[in-house]
């Protein structure tokens, strides 16, 4: 890279900018062949080991460094994400088939994949409701005595529940909204997590025939739901109306034909298997709701 040398050490650290660079095969990385591998002892000669496929160069990087090869592998033009994302959102589905089919190297793995589309969405969406929200102050007292009749609650389950939903019921709206915002972006990553293998076991349910193994429906779930967490981010980020519409009319188009470009089936006989599923999705999605109402107010 232009003026990668020129920079301290410090940055550049143990790699050079020639090691960032394509090496032939001729020219190998490891440099005497009877070190091997770190990692698994093979020997071996070239640029990554044959066995565990770790770099031969296993030299600290430095912090630029680091930060290049971080883009380059993931996030650029020769990276997997943008490859990854636009398999996600142009034909859905058709990243869980090519999974099925034995298509994974060229694509981000399902887990990860998961993983940065929810803390972008966590992350970003609470700093973006953070800048926005209104500032309400709860009065002390409100607090005081929401605290004092937490502690008077009796240990009987239903009792808790039904003074709870008092309790909660006697909030003003302002500060209902502000209880809700600010503890969604605290419980919401764990309770997607959760309904998350409900959603891949309701699937597998819904396509008993197909005959595919619990662990294919997760694969699907985990891919469905980065590309609605994705999908609620640009919706979050943008914040218009219009576009925020066709959004949501995308992620509900595109549920059925993910599910058949999957999973295969007949187009009545997946609308219907979608109806069920957002259905009960919906019943789970409440509960979920009500859970975090009382976590918020056990607080």
């Amino acid at each position: 890279m232009p003026g990668f040398a020129r920079l301290p050490g410090w940055l550049r650290g143990g790699r050079s900018a020639a090691a960032l660079a394509p090496i032939e095969d001729s020219a190998p990385l490891s440099g005497s062949p009877r070190e091997g591998c770190r990692n698994c002892a093979t020997v071996f000669v070239g640029n990554f080991c044959p066995a565990c496929g770790q770099e031969a160069d296993t030299r600290m990087p430095g912090v630029w460094a680091f930060l290049f090869e971080m883009f380059t592998h993931h996030v650029g033009s020769e990276g997997k994400l943008p490859r990854t994302l636009w398999r996600l959102f142009a034909r859905p589905g058709a990243l869980t088939a090519d999974y099925f089919a034995g298509i994974r190297a060229r694509y981000i793995r399902p887990v990860r994949l998961y993983l940065i589309a929810s803390v972008a969405f966590f992350v970003v969406g609470g700093v973006l409701t953070q800048h926005l929200a209104t500032p309400i102050h709860i009065d002390n007292a409100v607090k005081i005595e929401i605290a004092r009749e937490s502690k008077d609650l009796r240990s009987e389950w239903e009792e808790q529940l039904v003074k709870r939903v008092r309790q909660w019921t006697q909030l003003p709206e302002a500060v209902r909204t502000e209880v809700l915002v600010k503890s969604a972006f605290d419980y919401a990553p764990k309770v997607m997590f959760m309904l998350l293998p409900l959603f891949a076991l309701l699937t597998f349910l819904l396509y008993w025939n197909r005959r595919r193994p619990y662990v294919a429906h997760l694969v699907f779930a985990l891919h469905w739901h980065a590309l609605v967490f994705f999908t609620a981010l640009l919706a979050l980020c943008v914040r218009w109306q219009p576009l925020v519409l066709l959004l949501v009319l995308y992620v509900l188009v595109c549920l059925p034909l993910a599910l058949r470009r999957a999973f295969g089936g007949r187009a009545l006989a997946t609308l219907l298997r979608v109806i069920v599923l957002l259905v009960l999705q919906a019943l789970a999605q409440a509960v979920a709701v009500l859970a975090l109402v009382l976590a918020v107010l056990a607080l």
